[in-house]
């Protein structure tokens, strides 16, 4: 089994492919190879012969929808006649969080006394790759969380949101001053 197993980031499409070759010592291997990755069931993939004649076929395996952790994948290539199979080594490889980017732009940055912060300044995005995350800000005034119906005193605040993805397993949080 050949593919990238190192720096892969969690996201919404394919996060690699693997490529499971099987060599026999005469003949063209053919029909499928069954692939496991984790505990999930197999999953069979054709062979493609690498050349006409060749004793080398492979089988391309994208991978996706894996959580952000540690996973592995092992290919067998079961017994045919005159041919025995054979069962690869595991292969062990890690997907990372998709970084999660945090935007804003205050749509007011003063507020009249007497009033209170209004939705309008707490208008903070967040985006991983192009596409909206879900999950909450904590918008902080000075260090001290704040929400649309807060007051604050006269005086000069130091604001941030920092934003706490849905899914924490596979996004990062990220803060925005």
């Amino acid at each position: 089994i050949t593919g990238n197993t190192t720096a892969l980031l969690y996201s919404t499409g394919t996060e690699t492919t693997f490529t499971v070759t099987v060599t026999q010592s005469t003949g063209t291997p053919s029909g499928v190879v069954s692939v496991q990755i984790d505990s999930n069931p197999a999953v069979n993939y054709p062979l493609t012969a690498t050349s006409q004649g060749a004793v080398t076929s492979t089988a391309t395996v994208p991978v996706s929808s894996l959580t952000a952790t540690s996973h592995t994948i092992v290919a067998a290539f079961a017994n045919q006649p005159g041919i025995v199979g054979s069962t690869s080594s595991v292969t062990s490889f890690s997907i990372g969080q998709a970084q999660t980017v945090a935007s804003w732009t205050p749509g007011t940055t003063s507020v009249p006394y007497s009033s209170s912060i209004g939705t309008s300044a707490l208008n903070a995005t967040a985006n991983s790759n192009s596409a909206t995350v879900p999950g909450v800000f904590v918008y902080t005034a000075t260090g001290n969380p704040v929400n649309a119906g807060s007051y604050l005193a006269i005086g000069t605040y130091t604001l941030s949101a920092t934003f706490y993805p849905t899914d924490a397993v596979d996004y990062t949080t990220a803060t925005v001053a």
